[in-house]
C-alpha cells in the first residue's frame, strides 16, 4: 500500500489486432486493416479507463496482439487518458509491446515522448527462414533497423525470442541478442497449440527433440549469464535493475486489472476475464467498472487456492518461495536431486529445475 492508502494495482491493456496471425499464435488476436474499428476500440478503452476506481497505478502494460498496429497516435491518446485520471509517478514502468515492421523511428520517438519508457520488441529469431516458419511479418534486417531506431530514445528494451523451432540455429539468435545488449530478454520454448497454422502443418517439419531443445536452453542460459544477465524468472533474463516490474506483479500475486477482450484480472481476491469478443467489449464499454467481465461469476479464491497459487507462481522466480512445513521434505528431495536449493524453509529452483518446473510444482502443491 502507498502512503495515500490507495491500493497498488497494475493495468494491462489488451489490443486484439495484428498485421497477420503468426503461425504459432494461440492468443486472442486477428488481422485488422479497419481504421474505423481501431477508432472505436480506442474510444472503448478510454471509456473503460475512465470507469476504473481510485487506485495507485503500480505499472502499465500495453500488450496484444500487436498494440502498434493501432498506430502511435491512438496509443499515445490512450496512455494520456491514464495520465489524466491518475497521478503516475515518474519512475512507473510503462511497457509497450511492438513488432518490427509496425513502427518507424518517428513512431518510437512519439511513443517515448508520450510516456512509454519500456519497449518489448518481438525479435523471436535472427534467422530469416525460422521467421518464415513462424509466420512473422519481418526479416532480421527489419528487426535490426527497428532496434536501432528504438535505441535512439528507449533506454529500457526487452527482446522476445523463441527456441525449439524446426531447423533453427538458436545459437545465432543468442549471439545477436548479446551483441545488441538489450536490458531484458524473454525466451520461450515453441508451443504447438491446436487451432494454430503451425499445428495444422506440424507434419511438414522435424522439430527438435527434448535433448536438442535442452541444449538450446543451456546455450541461452550460459551465454546470457556470461554477459551479465540474471535469470530471475523461468523465461526472463535481465541486467541488474531491469527485471520486469509488471510481470513480477503477476508472480507475486499483486493485483492487476485487464482491459480489452480476453484480458485477465486479479482483483478483490478474484481471477476473472473479459470475454473474447471485440465487438462485445466495445458495446459494453459504456457500462460501469467490471460490467463487461465475468467478475460476478468468478468466486473469490479460497485460502487453499491462494496458497497453491503462491507456491506455483513464486517458484517461477529465482528467489524462490517460502514453503509450509509439510512441503519441506519433498523440497529437500528436489534440492538434493540437483533441481534447486533449500535454505531454511525457502525453496528456489535452479536452471535445471526451471526446465522441469511443472512436474516439481505439481508435487509441491
Amino acid at each position: 500500500m502507498t502512503t495515500n492508502s490507495k491500493r497498488d494495482v497494475s493495468l494491462y491493456i489488451h489490443f486484439p489486432f495484428c498485421v497477420k496471425k503468426c503461425a504459432y499464435c494461440a492468443f486472442f488476436s486477428a488481422p485488422c486493416q479497419n481504421e474505423e474499428l481501431k477508432d472505436e476500440y480506442e474510444r472503448a478503452v478510454i471509456r473503460r479507463i475512465d470507469s476504473l476506481p481510485e487506485i495507485n497505478v503500480k505499472t502499465v502494460y500495453f500488450g496484444g496482439g500487436t498494440p502498434t498496429v493501432m498506430g502511435s497516435a491512438r496509443l499515445c491518446r490512450i496512455l494520456g487518458s491514464i495520465f489524466k485520471k491518475y497521478d503516475i509517478e515518474s519512475n512507473t514502468e510503462i511497457t509497450l509491446e511492438a513488432n518490427p515492421g509496425t513502427v518507424n523511428a518517428e513512431d518510437l520517438y512519439d511513443l517515448h515522448s508520450a510516456g512509454f519508457n519500456r519497449l518489448s520488441l518481438g525479435m523471436q529469431s535472427a534467422n530469416d527462414v525460422t521467421l518464415g516458419i513462424m509466420g512473422r511479418i519481418h526479416d532480421n534486417a527489419t528487426f535490426l533497423q527497428c532496434y536501432s531506431d528504438a535505441r535512439r530514445c528507449f533506454d529500457n528494451i526487452s527482446l522476445d525470442a523463441i527456441f525449439g523451432v524446426p531447423g533453427d540455429d538458436f545459437t545465432a539468435t543468442v549471439k545477436q541478442m548479446t551483441e545488441l545488449e538489450p536490458e531484458h530478454v524473454s525466451a520461450y520454448s515453441l508451443m504447438i497449440e491446436e487451432g494454430t497454422p503451425l499445428y495444422e502443418n506440424r507434419d511438414k517439419y522435424v522439430f527438435p527433440d527434448e535433448n536438442e531443445e535442452g541444449a538450446q536452453y543451456e546455450t541461452l542460459c550460459r551465454e546470457l549469464g556470461a554477459h551479465g544477465y540474471r535469470h530471475y524468472e523461468i523465461s526472463s533474463f535481465a541486467k541488474p535493475g531491469y527485471g520486469s516490474a509488471h510481470n513480477t506483479v503477476y508472480w507475486k500475486r499483486g493485483e492487476y486489472i485487464g482491459i480489452g477482450p480476453a484480458a485477465h484480472s486479479f482483483y478483490n481476491s478474484r481471477r476473472f476475464e473479459t470475454p473474447k469478443d471485440t465487438q462485445r467489449f466495445i458495446k459494453r464499454s459504456v457500462l460501469p467498472f467490471l460490467s463487461d467481465t465475468d467478475y460476478e461469476s468468478a468466486l473469490p479464491l479460497t485460502p487453499e487456492e491462494s496458497e497453491e497459487e503462491r507456491v506455483m507462481l513464486g517458484l517461477r522466480l529465482a528467489e524462490g518461495v517460502r514453503l509450509a512445513e509439510n512441503r519441506l521434505e519433498k523440497a529437500k528431495y528436489f534440492a538434493e536431486s540437483g533441481f534447486g536449493t533449500l535454505q531454511g524453509n525457502v525453496f528456489a529452483l535452479n536452471e535445471a529445475g526451471f526446465r522441469v518446473s511443472n512436474a516439481i510444482i505439481a508435487e509441491l502443491i
